[in-house]
């Protein structure tokens, strides 16, 4: 087990097997997306905007906490792809998938939607957006916490 220190936060590691770890992240792929979606359709409409970034951040924190054994190396971008964010897809057709299976999954829990062209692009923009931004963070160590987070999914989705 390893030690880190940021500021005067003790932050402890310990390596996981890959395969645990990538079962842990890809549990709350499916979660992640619909917040995200949520984020994008609703913003703060319905005053949950800050409860949903932050449970976005806490997902990209848990994510960002494993190193992989036996040589304590993080997991490469391409498992994050597979993973976390395996449900965003790579074309605007997937984000429309997404929303019409959010719709169909959520809808009768949130208010009504249309599934525009100009949602489909917004959607599709912050999707790409969040694996440009959050994947090389993820990849790489660092010391980046919920808070930070917060920060980043802000500055994507105002």
């Amino acid at each position: 087990m390893k030690r880190y220190i940021k500021s005067v936060k003790y932050i402890f590691a310990m390596s996981t097997p890959r395969a645990k770890a990538l079962e842990s992240i890809d549990r709350y792929a499916d979660t992640f997306t619909k917040h995200l979606i949520k984020c994008v359709v609703f913003q703060n409409s319905t005053n949950d905007l800050e409860h949903w970034i932050l449970e976005l951040s806490n997902y990209l924190d848990f994510a960002n906490s494993f190193t992989i054994k036996p040589s304590n190396k993080k997991l490469k971008a391409s498992d994050y792809e597979d993973t976390l964010f395996g449900y965003l897809g790579t074309t605007a057709s997937d984000a429309k998938q997404m929303l019409k299976m959010f719709k169909f999954d959520c809808g009768k829990d949130y208010p009504e939607f249309d599934i525009t062209n100009e949602l489909v692009k917004k959607t599709y923009s912050v999707f790409q957006a969040i694996l440009h931004k959050v994947l090389p963070i993820l990849s790489s160590k660092n010391d980046w916490d919920t808070e930070d987070f917060a920060a980043l999914l802000h500055n994507i989705l105002k």
